[in-house]
């Protein structure tokens, strides 16, 4: 009869098949490479089915068990995919708000009321559409996914089947340890989420190749990605300050401001504004006024 201890050190070994540690993801630059890549070939290919652009990051990576994600994520739809090369299956977990958000970017312009009302949106179950939104992800992610692991070794990936988080089928699977990654996939209309998770013993297999950091020129001479790299430098947010001028109080004229003072301008400006960004200068503007509300027109 196997003591506990025994059995412990089993199932660790099931999951390790070299009898090493937890895959540590700093120690794969590879890894990161791969991820790095498929993030934005999975954005170039889901893109073209919205209005608006598409990209897609990733934001973290860390070790979970996959029973425990399952059911942290219960009623959230999972993508099964399986790799016949490495014999193991993947799972793509769907945010909540994932199905609405592609729909309004497919569908509709960037507005802020569609974008508020999005973020209203309870995550409820899929309609049909929203799924089937979901399932031609999935799909997208299996090619996405076989393209970035080719920088390192053949592999397919097919799409299973998609289930809900928490239901028994799901969770009747052996519990492994897991990476998951942690993508941000922000549209027009707003970012969704979603979580890949990779089992370690199969990554296990491919450790001495994820050891190794990939080339940098298969990214840099890259045009998708350059693309989807332009793409997400664009939707970034900056803060603009209009300045219309600046003075210089002394502590005490400061102490003595009170509400209903006035501050005399010098008219250095000549009556423009000038636009500020990082502080540095972007453009003088003249202020007008439409419909009761003040405007800044470039000069």
């Amino acid at each position: 009869m196997m003591a506990m201890g025994e059995a412990a050190s089993a199932h660790h070994a099931q999951d390790n098949p070299f009898g090493q540690s937890a895959l540590r993801p700093d120690r794969l630059p590879g890894l990161a490479a791969v991820l790095d890549a498929f993030a934005v070939a999975l954005a170039s290919e889901a893109g073209k089915l919205l209005r608006g652009p598409l990209t897609c990051l990733v934001k973290g990576l860390d070790s979970v068990r996959l029973l425990e994600a399952l059911s942290a994520s219960e009623g959230l739809p999972v993508a099964v995919l399986f790799s016949p090369e490495i014999n193991a299956q993947l799972y793509m977990i769907f945010d909540g708000h994932f199905g609405w958000m592609m729909i309004d970017a497919c569908f509709f312009d960037a507005s802020p009321s569609v974008a508020d009302e999005e973020r209203r949106r309870p995550q409820a179950k899929l309609t049909s559409a929203g799924a089937r939104f979901v399932g031609e992800v999935a799909r997208m992610s299996s090619a996405a996914l076989a393209m970035a692991f080719s920088k390192i070794t053949p592999v397919s990936f097919e799409l299973q089947h998609i289930e809900a988080a928490g239901e028994t089928p799901l969770l009747d699977r052996h519990d492994a340890s897991m990476l998951a990654a942690r993508l941000a996939v922000k549209t027009a209309i707003g970012e969704t989420r979603l979580i890949l998770l990779l089992p370690q013993a199969a990554l296990g297999r491919l450790r001495h190749e994820l050891s190794e950091a990939s080339p940098t020129e298969t990214t840099i001479n890259d045009p998708t990605w350059s693309r989807e790299f332009a793409s997400a430098l664009s939707m970034a947010t900056v803060e603009v300050t209009a300045v219309m001028e600046e003075l210089q109080l002394t502590l005490g004229e400061i102490s003595n401001l009170k509400v209903g003072g006035v501050l005399n301008l010098r008219g250095s400006g000549m009556g423009r504004v000038r636009l500020v960004c990082n502080g540095r200068d972007l453009f003088w503007c003249r202020l007008t006024q439409n419909d009761e509300r003040y405007e800044l027109e470039v000069e």
